[in-house]
């Protein structure tokens, strides 16, 4: 009895341990619900995990703002068709990081596409600032048919901010910003 006492308790306080572990899920949201740390709810979507598969472009349109285009670090930026002013211009931005496959070339991608975008929602750290992205697209360095073009629409405009509204050096109050059209 003894001996097997030992590892049924092991197995209970290994399963305890991992069990406020979040797994990675696959979801359908939108790029609110990723950037907005605060209120996934009032964007009417499920908030993203870190290392969620995520949809995004279903629920809300989205349209590529612009494009990285240094080789090897290839990304193409995207925008909530909503964000039309300083009230919803804020968390509405992301870059969909494509590594070594450069969409304009092997799809014809171009800026006012709307796209939905599959991918792995991830926040990294650079220098202390962190950043979102959706990379490793279909869980490998970027395919083409991970972005899809819908169809196409005007970009936003971009939303004029102020130094109060991204802070002097304040990571934190600049964050709603990250990749959002704004001058």
């Amino acid at each position: 009895m003894r001996s097997r006492l030992v590892p049924v308790l092991l197995a209970v306080l290994a399963v305890c341990a991992l069990s406020h572990v979040a797994a990675a899920r696959i979801i359908n949201t939108d790029v609110y619900c990723i950037q907005d740390t605060t209120d996934a709810a009032a964007w009417g979507c499920e908030k993203a995990r870190q290392n969620d598969t995520v949809y995004v472009g279903l629920l809300h349109p989205v349209v590529v703002t612009g494009f990285d285009a240094k080789p090897t670090t290839y990304g193409i930026f995207i925008q909530d068709l909503r964000a039309v002013n300083a009230a919803t211009a804020p968390n509405s931005g992301i870059l969909g990081y494509t590594g070594t496959k450069n969409f304009v070339s092997a799809i014809g991608l171009k800026v006012g596409d709307v796209v939905v975008v599959k991918g792995r929602y991830f926040e990294f750290n650079t220098s202390g600032v962190f950043e979102s992205e959706i990379d490793r697209f279909n869980g490998s360095d970027a395919f083409p048919e991970s972005v899809a073009v819908v169809g196409t629409a005007t970009v936003p405009a971009a939303v004029q901010v102020s130094s109060a509204d991204i802070g002097p050096v304040d990571a934190a109050t600049a964050e709603q910003w990250e990749h959002a059209l704004s001058s």
